[in-house]
Formats: C-alpha cells, sequence, structure tokens
C-alpha cells in the first residue's frame, strides 16, 4: 500500500527544513516564492492534503466556512430554491479552496446555538447567513468574537442590520414585477397566493402586489389575498374546493413555483384552461418549472448572484484586517415569460 506523503517527506524531496514546508503550503511570504511554488508542486505531485488542524496552528484559520440555513430548509417546497442556492455558495467557497459547514441557528435535538457552537470551537473562519429570525445578541456575539459575516436572501426581523453586510433580493420589486406584468395583459381581478410562513420575504411579495395594484387605479380586494402553506397539495386543494370563486378570477399570482403548479393542476382538473382562462406568474425560477405544461412564467430570483456578492464579501473580510464600510445591496428580480401567462412569443 502506497504511503501517504508527510511533511517531512516533502521537505526530504525539497531540501528545506519542515517549518519552511509549513509555511509555504500556506503562501507564508516568509518563504521565497520560488521554493513555495516548489513546496507545493512537490505536495500536489504526491497527493498530499495539509491537515486542517496543522493549517489552523500555523495560520489560526480553518479554512471553514459556516452557512446558517432556515429550518424550514428540510420542507420541500422550500427546499428547492435553497439547495440551488447553497450548491452555489458552495461551488464559490471550492474554488478559493473553502469548506463548508452547513448548521441549522439551533441544534433541533438540544436547542444549543449552533452559531456559538461554531466559533467557540473555533470551527469556521466565517458565516454566511441565509436566516430570516436571527437576534441581535448573535449579531453581537460575532462581532465580539471578530468572526466576519454576510446576510444573505432574507431581511431580518427584529435586528439592527444598518452596519452589517448584506445582500438580499428586493422582494416587493419581485411582487410588483408579476402583479404589474398579469395587469399590462388586461387582468383586473388577480388572486395572490401567499405563502403563509413568518419569513418577511413573503410579506414584501405581497407588498409588491398591493403597490401594482394601487398604481394601477385597481381596489384591493382583501378575499384575494389566500394563504398557502406552500406545497403542491395544498395549494391544489385551495383551488379545487373554490371553483365558483376562480369563476370571478382571471389571473394567479403564486409566491412560489411549487404553488403555482399545484395551482395550475387544479384549474386544469376544474376544466379550466392556463392561460387561456386563467394566467399564472410564479416566484423563484426552479429548474423544472419550465418544463411542466404549460412553461411556467415566473420571477427569477438572482441566486447565482447573491451567492458570488456575498462570498466575494466574506473571502475580502477574510483576507483583510483593515475597517471597510459594510457592503450592502439590494438586488432586483426580473420576469421570465414563458406559456403560463399568456404572453409568450
Amino acid at each position: 500500500m502506497k504511503k501517504n506523503i508527510t511533511i517531512k517527506d516533502i521537505a526530504e524531496l525539497a531540501h528545506v527544513s519542515p517549518s519552511t514546508v509549513s509555511r509555504g503550503l500556506n503562501d507564508s511570504p516568509l518563504v521565497a516564492k520560488k521554493t513555495r511554488a516548489r513546496i507545493q508542486e512537490i505536495a500536489l505531485e504526491h497527493g498530499f492534503s495539509f491537515n486542517t488542524s496543522a493549517r489552523s496552528l500555523i495560520t489560526r484559520k480553518t479554512g471553514i466556512i459556516g452557512l446558517i440555513f432556515p429550518e424550514h430548509f428540510n420542507q420541500y417546497q422550500h427546499s428547492f430554491y435553497l439547495t440551488l442556492l447553497m450548491n452555489k455558495i458552495r461551488d464559490e467557497l471550492e474554488d478559493h479552496e473553502y469548506d463548508l459547514i452547513v448548521k441549522f441557528r439551533k441544534n433541533r435535538n438540544n436547542t444549543v446555538n449552533n452559531i456559538r457552537h461554531l466559533v467557540n470551537g473555533k470551527k469556521i473562519d466565517g458565516l454566511i447567513i441565509v436566516h430570516s429570525k436571527m437576534e441581535q445578541e448573535d449579531f453581537n456575539f460575532l462581532h465580539e468574537n471578530g468572526v466576519p459575516f454576510v446576510l444573505l436572501q432574507a431581511k431580518q426581523y427584529y435586528v439592527d442590520i444598518e452596519n452589517e453586510n448584506w445582500v438580499f433580493v428586493d422582494h416587493k420589486k419581485g411582487g410588483y414585477i408579476a402583479t404589474n406584468h398579469l395587469i399590462g395583459l388586461g387582468h383586473d381581478s388577480i388572486l395572490c397566493l401567499m405563502l403563509d410562513s413568518p419569513q418577511y420575504q413573503f410579506t414584501e411579495r405581497t407588498e409588491g402586489y398591493r403597490q401594482a395594484l394601487d398604481d394601477n387605479n385597481l381596489p384591493v380586494d382583501e378575499e384575494k389575498i389566500v394563504l398557502c402553506d406552500g406545497t403542491f397539495e395544498s395549494s391544489y386543494n385551495l383551488i379545487s374546493e373554490k371553483p365558483d370563486f376562480m369563476k370571478q378570477v382571471t389571473a394567479i399570482f403564486a409566491q412560489t413555483d411549487i404553488m403555482a403548479l399545484g395551482a395550475i393542476e387544479a384549474l386544469q382538473d376544474l376544466g379550466m384552461s392556463v392561460p387561456k382562462d386563467i394566467a399564472v406568474v410564479a416566484y423563484d425560477d426552479i429548474e423544472f418549472g419550465k418544463h411542466f405544461r404549460p412553461k411556467l412564467s415566473t420571477i427569477h430570483q438572482p441566486r447565482d448572484q447573491l451567492a458570488v456578492l456575498g462570498c466575494e464579501r466574506l473571502f475580502g473580510m477574510l483576507d483583510s484586517d483593515s475597517t471597510t464600510p459594510p457592503m450592502q445591496r439590494l438586488i432586483e428580480p426580473y420576469l421570465i415569460v414563458r406559456e403560463s401567462c399568456g404572453a409568450e412569443g
């Protein structure tokens, strides 16, 4: 069996001391550039993987980023989009040779705060937080311990983010774009399927719906803002149980693609055609929405841009000890027109 190469082996091959090898593997400026290149070349040729604990002892860095995801990540109506976002974050981190630990804010078994657990255990160099129900004490703790972090995707309810680094989607604008598009197609009776969730982003999408109606001098009918738990089955049942009510509706803005697909299935079972009888615009742009019939018109969340901007900001904080103004970016989503709204072509 082939023996795993050690730092001592690399030192002998490179004709340097083991301490020089350790510094060279960590790109230390104390080692000449040519020597560093030679050390790293030997390590690569022999399949050497620098032990994380050894690296941490020298650089005080783990090479690991923590990702705090919301607890509803395990619910499939949310997991499609969040999985795509996580995959892009992971790709960005791997490109910069960082590993990833994914945690909920609290351990579901013992309610231990996972943020404190990761930081106190010196398991991470920084955090990306995709969670809308953080507490101010979490942020205070991270600042006190000098742990850089970036907030992604979800605005916070009860915490001060004025001086924090964040990249959010303008969900109110997304709701506005979806509703305004349907109004532009001639619809004035638009049902809003609102996800029944404590996350602020769904309230924002409804605010956008309301604003679009108001800007077009259309009344907001509260009966046409209907709460749904976000599952395919829930939206299917909600629509199929209201055949008479649906005859008063000419379009639907569904706040997730999953809800839209359930609604379309129900409408078809009621003998109604989409988009001929009722037009539909959804939100999220998950992959399989474009493979259903009719293909789903939807608001695209710029998840790749979120991941790239957030990771780049975190890398910048990790690479520099200097204090810079926080990066705060609100990214606009955009409409993808397919078949379900009746405007494709």
